[in-house]
């Protein structure tokens, strides 16, 4: 199985599937951003340009990730660019291959407070219609892929380590 992770940044998805691949030793943990920081991608991403190079990248870096283990992969399904948000291209994850999609929500207030942290200073109704781009673009990935898709509302570490176990245990 290979479960892909979205939700825009500081909505919890890393803290929470690095707990859920710390409870299981056959699932291994994959940031796409931490690959790309590795490999040489563009961050941060300002334009479309750079979010493209950056998706052909990550793209080629999973390519060569062979393992037998699970995989969750924590990543994004919509890049916020300083020329506005791009959904990831198609081709990223038909190259993937993803067989669960799972979608990471944040209350819209408790988000603009952990962005505001790190300098993101959107307006609260910009954000609620950023979350509601991310979440409809991984609808769309969902339905175009055939793969199941989880929506995680404001999940405790507990909620992500359970939905993954279902979904696991589905593909034994």
């Amino acid at each position: 199985m290979k479960a892909f992770v979205a939700g825009l940044s500081k909505s919890g998805k890393s803290t929470l599937s690095k707990h859920a691949t710390a409870r299981r030793t056959d699932l291994e943990y994959f940031s796409v951003g931490n690959l790309l920081a590795k490999a040489g991608g563009i961050l941060p991403v300002e334009t479309f340009a750079d979010a493209l190079f950056n998706q052909r990248l990550a793209t080629d870096l999973f390519l060569q990730q062979l393992s037998q283990k699970h995989q969750l992969i924590d990543g994004h399904a919509l890049i916020e660019t300083l020329e506005g948000p791009m959904p990831v291209p198609d081709m990223f994850f038909d190259e993937l291959k993803p067989s669960l999609l799972i979608f990471v929500q944040q209350d819209t207030n408790e988000l603009y407070l952990r962005r505001v942290t790190v300098g993101k200073i959107e307006p609260p109704a910009e954000l609620a219609t950023l979350i509601a781009i991310e979440r409809a673009v991984c609808q769309r990935i969902a339905v175009r892929l055939r793969i199941p898709l989880t929506i995680l509302n404001a999940p405790t570490l507990t909620e992500i380590a359970s939905a993954l176990e279902l979904r696991l245990g589905e593909a034994q």
